[in-house]
């Protein structure tokens, strides 16, 4: 029977080569499209899955209030919240704190017997508590999990970090020199030696040091990292009891904060933490201090609204196929059932002839995924660093069953019932082809096809000029053609001589003439500002505090980034009382306190509470954008200082950047020896807080012509059936007189009112998408009709330009010829 049923596929498809294969193709890109974001949608769900006990990890976040007001929420918490979690609840089975050194420091690493030499600066650097291996499933190649951390002055490094500093040396009990900018120093003896960290985890680090060695910085050390509930600087990360419910955990948690910060009801203050479960803090988590860059979440799950779509597309492409198909061979069909053939047998042969084509539309499928996987990983951005990581994935199998599965009902059940349907009298005399049923069916598949692909085409329209929109708007301070370089880690030995080197450094590359501005700050942009201060004015005490960013700036910066000085002036060298009474406000901190009009704040004495400072305001600069447009501008002090500035911002002349650059490089390595020289563009710094965004938009782009190709073969593979049926009515009009443009209207004319009512479909959808997804940025642009419109003008080009063979050919039918026809 199979080896029959074999014959009849085969004979089915030699009788049309060209529309079998075309439609194969489709069927097999859209498969290939669809596994390729199942992949992609799986790794984003996947972060932090690999730990073995991921269901049972979760951060502890903070909330912190002032007068009922939110001032921030941080993905860091105080350094005493782990330990007396665990002694307070018997919930809490275990917890580990990190400390990220690098981020909150620039850090060098070198050998002892290389000192003086250029050393390895690193971003990737934690302190972690003892029970890090004992929660987190990050295997160890060499060293014991539970005593690798245990000791001061011990760390464990990844292999590709042992491999660039020891460079083959085992590197096992040896010793490496850690040097920050904060004038620490400490060798550390190597423990353990850790696979690198999997691309799909939250947490990235190529260097973990000993949590115990932060107790040996200074007399109030075991305070400041220990015991501390002022001091958010760590992730807390707790392992629960199995079969907890951590709601119930969580609701315990505000009377365990009011008793361990009683203080802080008398300052109308108050402080909450919140459990994040592990798996989600890749998508769901943007809080402040996050260790990585985390993704969007509603970019996801869309992109698995566009995946189910392109299948379906797909898949209705190939039963539109199967269903016209089917038609032609109806007489075929209804002969065998007067020979006796059951429903039963058609329903075994319809799947069976599914089967076939969807295993082969599969393979044809991995074929594509084997050709494009380099073109996908540039798309992406996804480390795939073999086939088999693709391919042999319990996921993706689950989703090629569940593909084959979808290929079966549509491929197989449907055109059999349908088919089955029909009068057995009807069917042998071969009229059902002409059967309005058959064909509205038909009508309403395309329809849908149409309407899809419109719905990507008009999403992809959106996300396209939103993205142009967040690139190109004016964020209100001067970002290009700089270049950020981050203080040194190793060389100055207290603030004086480090403010020396930066002074020295400065004044070097501002004689330079490729350079046009240097300056020296605590923030840049595209960074969070970490530290944030209670302001009032004086004399207003209690009554109107607000909370604003502090920023630490020297004299230049300003002027360096072109912002826009609206009152007052600026920091100068030659004012000593700048450094020490003087501050410069933003517009918007100054209408917090209630200054309408800039100039009426120059003048004025404020008070930061936390500091009992009361400064003098000397001028008020303009707004700008810190972040990315996903969130408002925030009320900013700035304060002038050169102690305090992490980055070194040179602004290059845009005719010669890589003379500037070599000048830059020369002068960093003769005033800071030993330290790596490493820099950034600022623009693409501050550019990649929209690089989920923009791997989305590239993915809709692609996907949404995948989709717009998929349904150009189902209308090339409808109109090539159309004319073989109305041949014969083609025939009869021009027997009539019709004339050329009439036929082709005719043959034109349902096109039309498909692809119409497919865009009356697509449109609320791509709407209602576009609205939500703009919902997650302060500033986007406005949906408006023209969107809609070009989505639409589109699809009704690309299909006329589609259709126009076999309606040309239409118009040229002999209708002596037509009569004779017989479908």
């Amino acid at each position: 029977m199979i080896s029959n049923y074999i014959k009849i596929v085969l004979r089915a498809i030699q009788q049309n080569k060209l529309s079998y294969f075309l439609n194969l193709f489709g069927l097999s890109i859209g498969i290939a499209s669809f596994l390729f974001i199942f992949y992609y949608v799986n790794f984003e769900l996947g972060y932090d899955k690999f730990n073995d006990r991921q269901d049972l990890i979760y951060r502890v976040g903070l909330d912190q209030f002032k007068n009922n007001e939110l001032i921030f929420e941080s993905a860091e918490n105080y350094p005493a919240v782990g330990p007396a979690l665990q002694e307070s609840f018997p919930e809490v089975v275990d917890f580990t704190r990190l400390y990220n050194a690098g981020a909150k420091n620039n850090v060098v690493f070198y050998r002892p017997e290389e000192e003086g030499k250029q050393g390895y600066k690193v971003r990737r650097f934690l302190y972690a508590d003892s029970s890090f291996f004992r929660i987190f499933s990050f295997p160890l190649l060499k060293g014991d999990p539970k005593t690798c951390l245990s000791q001061s002055k011990s760390a464990v490094i990844s292999r590709s970090f042992a491999e660039k500093v020891f460079k083959g040396e085992d590197p096992m009990g040896q010793s490496i020199v850690m040097a920050d900018d904060d004038f620490n120093q400490e060798i550390c003896k190597i423990t353990g030696v850790f696979e690198d960290v999997p691309y799909d985890s939250h947490l990235k680090f190529d260097v973990l040091a000993s949590y115990s060695s932060l107790m040996t910085r200074g007399r109030n050390a075991v305070e400041r990292y220990d015991q501390s509930w002022d001091e958010k600087d760590m992730y807390t990360y707790v392992l629960l009891k199995d079969g907890t419910d951590p709601l119930a955990l969580e609701a315990k948690f505000p009377q365990f904060m009011d008793q361990h910060n009683p203080e802080l009801l008398m300052m109308n203050q108050e402080k909450k933490i919140f459990l994040q479960p592990l798996s989600s803090i890749h998508l769901d988590s943007h809080l402040a201090d996050e260790a990585e860059q985390n993704g969007q979440k509603q970019n996801v799950l869309t992109l698995v609204l566009v995946g189910g779509l392109i299948l379906l597309v797909a898949m209705v492409n190939f039963l539109n196929y199967t269903v016209a198909k089917s038609m032609t061979r109806a007489k075929d069909f209804g002969l065998r059932k007067t020979m006796g053939a059951v429903k039963k047998d058609l329903y075994l042969q319809f799947i069976f002839e599914a089967l076939f084509h969807n295993i082969l539309a599969i393979a044809f499928a991995a074929g594509i995924v084997v050709v494009c996987l380099p073109f996908f990983k540039d798309l992406t951005q996804l480390e795939i660093n073999s086939f088999s990581e693709f391919f042999l994935n319990r996921s993706f199998l689950y989703a090629v069953g569940g593909t084959l599965a979808a290929g079966l009902v549509f491929g197989g059940l449907a055109p059999a019932l349908i088919l089955n349907n029909y009068d057995l009298i009807e069917v042998v005399k071969g009229r059902i082809m002409n059967f309005g049923k058959g064909l509205f069916l038909r009508r309403v598949l395309l329809t849908l096809q149409i309407a899809a692909s419109t719905a990507l085409t008009a999403m992809f329209l959106l996300v396209i000029n939103q993205i142009n929109f967040l690139t190109n708007y004016d964020l209100g301070i001067d970002i290009d053609n700089v270049f950020v370089v981050d203080r040194p880690g190793t060389g100055a030995k207290d603030f004086r001589s480090q403010r020396d080197n930066f002074i020295l450094f400065r004044n070097k590359l501002a004689a330079d003439q490729h350079i046009e501005s240097v300056c020296g700050s605590s923030v840049i942009p595209g960074k969070r500002i970490r530290w944030r201060a209670s302001l009032y004015n004086y004399g207003d005490a209690g009554k109107n505090t607000h909370q604003v960013d502090l920023a630490a700036v020297d004299e230049n910066f300003f002027e360096a980034y072109n912002l826009d000085l609206i009152a007052g002036r600026g920091f100068s060298l030659d004012r000593a009382m700048d450094a020490d009474t003087n501050i410069v406000l933003s517009r918007k901190a100054t209408k917090l306190l209630g200054y309408d009009n800039p100039e009426d704040a120059v003048g004025k004495t404020v008070v930061v509470e936390e500091w009992e400072w009361s400064p003098n305001i000397i001028g008020v600069v303009e707004d700008y954008h810190q972040l990315s447009l996903r969130e408002n501008t925030h009320p900013t002090l700035y304060m002038f200082t050169v102690n305090l500035a992490e980055y070194y911002m040179i602004k290059v002349k845009p005719e010669n950047t890589a003379a500037a650059l070599g000048s830059i490089e020369r002068t960093w390595e003769s005033v800071f020896p030993g330290n790596p020289f490493s820099y950034y563009y600022l623009e693409s710094f501050f550019s990649e807080q929209y690089a989920s965004d923009k791997v989305f938009s590239r993915i809709m782009l692609v996907f949404a012509t995948i989709s717009i190709l998929i349904s150009c073969i189902s209308l090339f593979n409808i109109s090539l059936f159309a004319l073989v049926q109305r041949t014969r009515e083609i025939g009869i009009r021009k027997t009539l007189g019709a004339s050329r443009w009439l036929i082709a209207w005719i043959f034109v004319r349902d096109y039309l009112i498909m692809i119409a009512v497919g865009s009356l479909i697509a449109f609320p959808l791509a709407y209602l998408f576009g609205k939500e997804w703009l919902a997650n940025f302060v500033y986007s642009i406005s949906i408006n009709a023209w969107y809609f419109v070009i989505a639409f003008a589109s699809i009704l080009f690309i299909s006329l330009i589609t259709i126009s063979f076999y309606t040309l050919r239409s118009t040229r039918i002999n209708p002596v010829e037509a009569l004779r026809y017989q479908n």
